[in-house]
């Protein structure tokens, strides 16, 4: 995202905390987006969109966003559209989808969300694209229900290995989130040695926790721990996974894990994309679209992972 974009949304939020109206467009048109279609996902209403022809690709966002923002605002719905049906999901506990403030309701629940809406909309396999969390919910997709998945991509997120620390990592956040204090720092970790100073954190901040069900994304950051996966499991992964990540992203090094382990992997590395800069960046877009259009033979043989620039 360029300076100037991330300083008019910042703006944006002051400007519509001041003006009733401006906040409900915000909350509205600008952070949910369309209103689409909902199904039940074993007792949670899940928010979905459905639109364009070809093969099915289903779109999980990132941690506290949304299906429109993450996806839609990027440019990247538009872009799919012209070639395959494109399918969004708000994930639980975000935008218009239900949010269930136990920690049970998440982790393997948000995999099983995807699945449940493929056999909700008769789609046997589909290519599945996550960013951020949604990549760690895709990871795991992929060692659970392989057969459902045609092509992945794993965007702006690596390997989280299942150890006790990143455990602990996760019962922090959850807590942090929980009593509010939480999204500031997120901020500065997926933004290290970049000039995220406090007010903008802050504003950050502020904006995230008017806009969010505290309690709903504090239970779901407790879950994530779920969501890890082995290294046995990702060698049998036999669907070719691309990994979409920039430079600058603080998850780089979880991409570079992977290099070597999944045995039909891509990566493509976006010069100075940082993890909140690389989905407004085009080229995500056009990779993402040449990724899911590809065959077998595009560069992911086994034991294929060298970076591409």
């Amino acid at each position: 995202m360029s300076r100037l974009r991330w300083w008019l949304i910042g703006a944006g939020l002051v400007v519509a905390v001041a003006l009733g109206a401006g906040w409900r467009w915000f909350s509205g048109p600008f952070w949910l987006g369309p209103e689409g279609h909902y199904f039940d996902s074993a007792g949670v209403a899940i928010h979905y969109t459905d639109e364009g022809a070809g093969e099915p690709v289903v779109l999980v966002h990132g941690f506290a966003a949304t299906g429109n923002l993450n996806w839609r605002f990027t440019g990247v719905v538009d872009e799919l559209a012209k070639q395959f049906r494109v399918i969004t999901i708000d994930a639980r506990g975000h935008g218009r989808s239900g949010k269930p403030t136990d920690t049970a309701a998440y982790g393997e629940e948000m995999v099983e969300d995807v699945v449940r809406l493929l056999d909700h909309l008769r789609i046997t396999r589909a290519h599945v694209v996550g960013y951020s969390m949604g990549g760690f919910i895709t990871l795991k997709l992929l060692t659970r229900h392989p057969e459902r998945v045609l092509r992945a991509a794993v965007c702006g997120f690596g390997w989280q290995r299942p150890d006790p620390s990143a455990l602990n990592v996760y019962d922090v956040l959850g807590s942090a989130f929980r009593h509010g204090i939480g999204f500031s720092a997120l901020v500065g970790f997926l933004n290290p040695g970049s000039d995220v100073g406090p007010l903008r954190a802050a504003i950050v901040d502020f904006g995230a926790r008017s806009l969010l069900d505290t309690r709903a994304v504090g239970a779901l950051a407790q879950s994530l721990g779920a969501l890890t996966v082995t290294e046995s499991e990702l060698r049998a992964v036999d669907v070719p996974v691309l990994s979409l990540i920039g430079s600058a992203d603080a998850m780089r090094s979880g991409v570079d894990a992977l290099a070597g382990v999944l045995p039909h992997h891509k990566i493509i590395v976006i010069d100075g994309g940082t993890h909140r800069s690389t989905p407004m960046n085009p080229r995500f877009r056009t990779e993402l679209r040449r990724w899911l259009a590809g065959d077998a033979a595009d560069g992911v043989a086994a034991g294929g992972s060298a970076p591409e620039r």
